[in-house]
């Protein structure tokens, strides 16, 4: 791991602010450590299958794609 990974979490449906998320999928947070500046986070979103998508709306268009209607 990079020295400058201060995090990994990850969340699913059951986790404040992911209950958008299908039951199965699974988001990851990578927080990183920036020099004399806030923390970055990077979110990325897994799929069942595990496939990754790098943000809420790539997921939400995975699943209209399929078929499925998303209300955001």
């Amino acid at each position: 791991m990079s020295e400058n990974l201060d995090s990994i979490t990850f969340h699913d449906h059951t986790s404040p602010g992911y209950e958008w998320l299908l039951p199965a999928w699974v988001a990851e947070e990578r927080r990183m450590k920036r020099h004399m500046k806030s923390d970055r986070v990077y979110k990325y979103f897994y799929d069942p299958e595990g496939k990754i998508y790098n943000s809420k709306s790539e997921v939400i268009a995975a699943w209209e794609n399929s078929g499925l209607i998303a209300i955001d």
